[in-house]
Formats: C-alpha cells, sequence, structure tokens
C-alpha cells in the first residue's frame, strides 16, 4: 500500500500529461480536434468556420461575420450593433444609428427606424408630414405638403409667416385697409367697421352706408347716386332723379308741373289734375279725370248714364242695347261680354245672329242671375216676369243693331 501511494503523485502525472495529449490530438485518433465532431478546433473556438484570429466574433458563431458599424465586432457580439454610442438594451433603435435618440411619438422606437415616426397611424411613406401628426392629411393647396407641416399652406408663394392671409392664395398680398390682414381674407376690406357681406360698398370706407336711391349700392361706390339711369359724372342733378332728356335733373323746370305727377304741364293731358297714365278714352287729347265728356259721345257725364261706353244722347249716352230699365253698370258688363265689333277671343263676328245669341246669353247671366259677368250666361235661365221684360228689350234692341252684319 505504502509503494501504491507513494507512486500515486506520479500515476496522477502520467494521467494529467495523458490528457493535455488527448486534447491536443483529439480523440479517435483525430490531431487538431477538441471534440470529436463538434467542429469546435483550438484555432476556432465558435466552430463556425472562422478561425479565432480573424473571426469578428470568435465565441460566438456568426459564419456571415456580419458587422453593421464596422467596428470590428460582429453584430451578434456587438454590445452596440449600429455603433451610436447607445448600448443594445438602451437603444430605441438599435439597428440604425441615433445617437440622440429622437422619438417624436414618445412609443419607445425612436424616429430613425420608426415606420410612423409622428404616430399619426399614417405609414411614414403614405404621410404628408411624417414627422407632425395629422391623421387628417389636410393639404389645402394639394402640393403633397399637409397643412400642420407646409410653410406655405396656400400656395401662393408667400410664407405663411409673412403671408397675410395663410389660408387664402393671394399672391399679390393685397391690403386695401393697411390693416395687416389681406383683402382676400379680410372680413372688413375698408376697415369701417360694417362686415363685407352687409357693406354696401365694401372696398370704400363708409361707415354711414348712405345709399340715397336704395339699390344696394352706398353712395360713395355708386355710379348713379341718385338712380335715375344718367351716371354721376355726366348727370347734372347727380343727388336728385332726372330723366335722361332732362340731363339727369327733374323735369318741367320750364313748362313747370302744377299737379306734380311728373309730367309737364306743355305735354300733361290734366296739367291741373295729377293723372300719371295720362289714360283718354276717346282719346281727344284731355285725359279722362279732367274731361267732361269721357267716352266722348256728346253726352256730358253727370248727364251720361253710361258716361264710359259711348251710346247716343237719346239713349241717355248708352249702347242701343241698354234700354231703359237696365242699371249703368249691367249695361257696361254687356257690353264687354258682346263688343259689337267682335267676339271677346278676338276676330269679327260670324253672323247678325251670332251677336244677337250673345247678347241674350249675357242678359240671361247680368239681369236675370244678377251675375257681374256673362261668362256662366250661355244657359236658359227662369227671369222673373219685370227682368223677362227687360231681357226681351235688350235682345229687341241688338237684334236692330248693324253689329256682326
Amino acid at each position: 500500500m505504502k509503494r501504491i501511494f507513494g507512486a500515486a503523485p506520479m500515476i496522477l502525472a502520467a494521467v494529467c500529461v495523458w490528457s493535455l495529449q488527448l486534447t491536443a490530438c483529439g480523440g479517435n485518433g483525430h490531431h487538431g480536434v477538441a471534440g470529436g465532431g463538434t467542429g469546435i478546433t483550438s484555432d476556432d473556438a465558435d466552430g463556425d468556420g472562422i478561425a479565432d484570429a480573424q473571426d469578428n466574433c470568435p465565441t460566438v458563431a456568426n459564419p456571415d461575420q456580419a458587422d453593421q458599424d464596422g467596428d470590428g465586432i460582429g453584430d451578434v457580439c456587438d454590445p452596440d450593433r449600429d455603433g451610436d454610442g447607445i448600448a443594445n438594451g438602451s437603444d430605441n433603435c438599435p439597428l440604425v444609428a441615433n445617437a440622440d435618440q429622437a422619438d417624436a411619438d414618445a412609443d419607445g422606437i425612436g424616429d430613425a427606424c420608426d415606420g410612423d415616426q409622428d404616430g399619426d397611424g399614417i405609414p411614414d411613406g403614405q404621410d404628408n408630414c411624417p414627422t407632425t401628426a395629422n391623421a387628417d392629411q389636410a393639404d389645402q393647396d394639394g402640393d403633397g405638403i399637409g397643412d400642420v407641416c407646409d410653410p406655405d399652406r396656400d400656395g401662393d408663394g408667400i410664407v405663411n409667416g409673412s403671408d397675410n392671409c395663410p389660408d387664402v392664395a393671394n399672391a399679390d398680398q393685397a391690403d386695401l385697409d393697411g390693416d395687416g390682414i389681406g383683402d382676400a381674407c379680410d372680413p372688413d376690406d375698408d376697415n369701417d367697421n360694417v362686415p363685407d357681406g352687409a357693406d354696401n360698398c365694401p372696398l370704400v370706407f363708409n361707415p354711414d352706408q348712405a345709399d340715397a336711391d336704395g339699390d344696394g349700392t352706398g353712395d360713395l361706390c355708386d355710379d348713379d347716386r341718385d338712380g335715375d339711369g344718367v351716371p354721376n359724372g355726366i348727370d347734372e342733378c347727380p343727388d336728385v332723379a332726372g330723366p335722361p332728356a332732362s340731363n339727369g335733373c327733374p323735369p318741367c323746370s320750364q313748362a313747370g308741373d302744377t299737379d306734380g305727377d311728373s309730367i309737364c304741364n306743355d305735354t300733361d293731358n290734366c296739367p291741373a289734375i295729377g293723372n300719371v297714365d295720362q289714360h283718354d278714352l276717346d282719346g281727344d287729347g284731355i285725359g279722362d279725370v279732367c274731361d267732361d265728356d269721357r267716352d266722348g259721345d256728346g253726352v256730358a257725364n253727370d248727364d251720361d248714364n253710361c258716361p264710359d261706353v259711348p251710346g247716343p244722347a237719346e239713349n241717355n249716352g248708352c249702347p242701343e242695347i241698354c234700354v231703359p230699365g237696365v242699371d249703368p253698370d249691367d249695361c257696361q258688363n254687356l257690353v264687354d261680354c258682346c263688343p259689337c265689333e267682335g267676339p271677346q277671343g278676338g276676330g269679327g263676328w260670324q253672323s247678325h245672329g251670332a251677336y244677337v245669341t250673345c247678347v241674350s246669353h249675357a242678359a240671361d247671366a247680368i239681369i236675370c242671375e244678377q251675375l257681374a259677368h256673362c261668362t256662366e250666361g250661355n244657359k236658359q235661365v227662369d227671369c222673373s216676369a219685370e227682368e223677362t221684360q227687360t231681357h226681351g228689350s235688350v235682345v229687341n234692341a241688338a237684334s236692330q243693331s248693324s253689329c256682326g252684319k
């Protein structure tokens, strides 16, 4: 036993030598292989086929030797793969260099590698403002740059900060009232405290909004202030209406206008009585309102039972069909229904009989039915004895007339 124990150190040394030889030579008789079939050799610790001296990650297999930042340390073992000075575990873009670690939308992904930098839900490649959130993608000038990041939102060539209408294109920068707001977007261009939409002279200062002719255009910008059709520049009375014939001044400046109907005395058919319509039933040059015989039948109005329908004096100024007993208004209606010259619809009577028939039907309506018109009188009706007598007299007078012959 003493011999054995005494020899133990020698035996242990021999075993160690043997083990070293085995490691160097490898088992199974393969020299330079650390373990049977592993590929790990004494000069390729990670077994990736790249000798340790040339391997940029000698202890981690990486046969592709990828080294993104080119620092000589392979990506698989580089604590800072992108070489931006930020360790991979703390880097918000570990594969993209971004030393500033900018993260606009604070989503933990750096802008340099964030597919939606502003976090508005629009991918950067489609976002018209990739670094400024604008989910609505508003782009008023259609230039492909969103309004929130467009230095010239309205696309008029003037940058927003210098543009007096940054949201309305106005390259001329016109500013009538000099208030710093361009006319194109100024709600009160003339600065008279009347909004343009309600201002009757939006480009001329006129706070009183005076409008003499009431045409909606203020006097200060109205080419015809008095609205008489004569422009101010040639109107001798630009603030008082008058016809072109008198150069824009009130008429009758010489002849006068006694009745004030705007028709001069020298042309007025009733100079002392106002009659703007100048109506003259009998065409005698004397207006009806001052004509003692309006219908011109020789019977004075006061004595004429039909002052507006000519008739012989022996019939009190009424047409022949207006026999005694017929009310003047009924007489007028009968004449209106059956004019001697022809039917109401135009043309002449086809025959004298057609005229007489019309008068008979009209008498039915007006005398028997007491209607104020004859449109419903074309039918036989029952008349009282007195109405029958009057009706017969009217029809008899019509038959003796020359109408329709």
